[in-house]
C-alpha cells in the first residue's frame, strides 16, 4: 500500500507509530520539503521542514492516538515551494492498520493556495460592492435562487422594510401578497431568462 501510494496521489506521507518519522513520500511531498524521497526515510517532516511539519504533527499524533481520520484540515505553513511566503493546504490524515494494529498514519497533501486567494480576493470585491450599496439612498437588495431568497440589503432598505422581515428568507414568505403583483413576476422573469426587467412606478 505505501509503495503503491508514493506515485499515485498528489502526495502521500505515512510516519511510523514509534518515532513520527516519515517511512515514504512520493515526489510531490518531496517538492514540497525541498529533499528527495530517500531523504524522508527514518526522519520526522518536522526536521526536514520544520513550519510545515510543526503543522502536520499534532494531525499525526491525535489519528495515533485515536484511530479516526481527520479530513480537509486546513494548514497555512511555508514550503520549500515558495520560501518565506505560506501557503495554504488541505490535509487528510487516515490510519494505516495491519492486524488491528495501526502501524502508520497517511496523509494526502492538496495545495489550494490559489483558490484560497481568489476567493479571498472575490470577498473582498463583495464587501466593496456593499459599501459602495450602503451608501447609495436608494433601496437596493439582493435575492438568490428560484425562491428569491433575500441574501443582502442596503442600509436603505433596510430602514424601509425592517432587516429581519426579508433577511435570509424567500421573497414570497416574507411578503406572501407580493406574488399576486407584478413585482413578483419581475423577480420571476429574471431569474428565469437572466434578462433585466424595468417596471413602471408603483406605487
Amino acid at each position: 500500500l505505501l509503495n503503491a501510494s508514493r506515485g499515485g496521489c498528489h502526495s502521500i506521507v505515512a510516519y511510523i507509530c514509534e518515532r513520527c518519522s516519515d517511512t515514504h513520500v512520493n515526489h510531490a511531498m518531496a517538492e514540497l520539503s525541498g529533499h528527495p524521497p530517500e531523504a524522508h526515510t527514518g526522519r520526522s517532516a518536522q526536521e526536514l521542514m520544520p513550519d510545515f511539519g510543526a503543522n502536520l504533527t499534532p494531525h499525526v499524533r491525535e489519528v495515533l492516538d485515536t484511530g479516526t481520520a481527520r479530513t480537509s484540515i486546513r494548514i497555512s505553513a511555508e514550503s520549500a515551494i515558495e520560501p518565506g511566503t505560506p501557503r495554504d493546504h488541505l490535509c487528510d490524515f487516515f490510519p494505516l492498520e495491519a492486524e488491528g494494529r495501526i502501524f502508520a498514519v497517511g496523509i494526502s497533501v492538496r495545495d489550494v493556495t490559489r483558490e484560497y486567494r481568489l476567493e479571498s480576493e472575490a470577498l473582498e470585491s463583495q464587501a466593496q460592492l456593499q459599501r459602495l450599496f450602503d451608501a447609495v439612498p436608494a433601496q437596493i437588495g439582493v435575492f438568490e435562487g428560484p425562491e428569491h431568497r433575500n441574501t443582502y440589503l442596503n442600509a436603505a432598505a433596510k430602514a424601509s422594510t425592517g432587516d429581519r422581515v426579508l433577511k435570509d428568507r424567500p421573497l414570497a414568505e416574507a411578503y406572501p401578497r407580493i406574488t399576486e403583483g407584478e413585482i413578483y413576476k419581475g423577480f420571476e422573469k429574471v431569474y428565469a431568462t437572466a434578462k433585466s426587467v424595468v417596471l413602471p412606478e408603483i406605487r
